[in-house]
């Protein structure tokens, strides 16, 4: 079944990972202050995480010092992050050690964004206290989680709680720029939920070790 065209003052849920880039916070002004095209009810934090690329980082050094024992994954690597590994050995910076910000782990990289989440609706004049809600720190385990509801969190309580009253015709429109952990959380709690809001996501690449390695899923 096609989901109902959005109309002007649609409900709206923005579920984000607003510290991540710089995009996120023009996006969630923007919708904020365009009330004659969105409703804007809440906005929820989403994790966010670079930790893959310290572990990318330590492979590259390690198939440059050593090439022959590269495998072709760790030589594309190489290939992909020379320029990074310069620029930390410049500065002195040691790949498995530094604590840089934007090697974040999805704890912090949540608690940044609903920082920042906080500070686009204060700059707006806007109180965030009824609208802005922490979700999940950490990511789903794809081998736990479906076999169990998650905990819950403010995120995945809001978002069941607003969609209650919509249906298929009129559905709660959710906005996900970033990763989906809010929502899958909301969705293992209530399945009925699918029925009940119209999701509209927008990520980023999957990266190089996640389309050539088995992995954990991490969105």
């Amino acid at each position: 079944m096609q989901p109902p065209r959005p109309r002007p003052g649609a409900a709206v849920v923005i579920d984000t990972d607003a510290a991540n880039e710089i995009d996120d916070p023009f996006a969630i002004a923007w919708a904020l202050l365009r009330a004659d095209r969105l409703d804007v009810q809440a906005c929820h934090a989403a994790p966010f995480s670079f930790e893959l690329w310290r572990g990318q980082l330590m492979r590259a050094r390690t198939a440059r010092e050593a090439p022959a024992q590269a495998s072709p994954m760790d030589a594309a690597l190489l290939r992909r992050h020379a320029g990074t590994l310069a620029h930390f050995e410049r500065q002195g910076w040691d790949p498995a050690t530094v604590a840089l910000p934007a090697l974040c782990g999805p704890a912090e990289g949540h608690d940044r964004g609903l920082e920042e989440l906080n500070t686009v609706y204060r700059l707006l004049g806007r109180d965030p206290a009824s609208q802005v809600f922490a979700g999940a720190r950490a990511f789903l385990d794809s081998q736990a989680s479906p076999l169990r509801p998650p905990a819950a969190t403010a995120a995945s309580d809001d978002l069941i709680a607003r969609s209650a009253g919509h249906t298929a015709g009129d559905p709660l429109w959710v906005l996900a720029i970033g990763c989906l952990t809010n929502i899958a959380t909301a969705l293992l709690r209530d399945p009925g939920l699918a029925d009940r809001m119209v999701l509209v996501w927008t990520a980023g690449h999957l990266s190089l070790i996640h389309i050539s390695e088995p992995t954990r899923l991490r969105r």
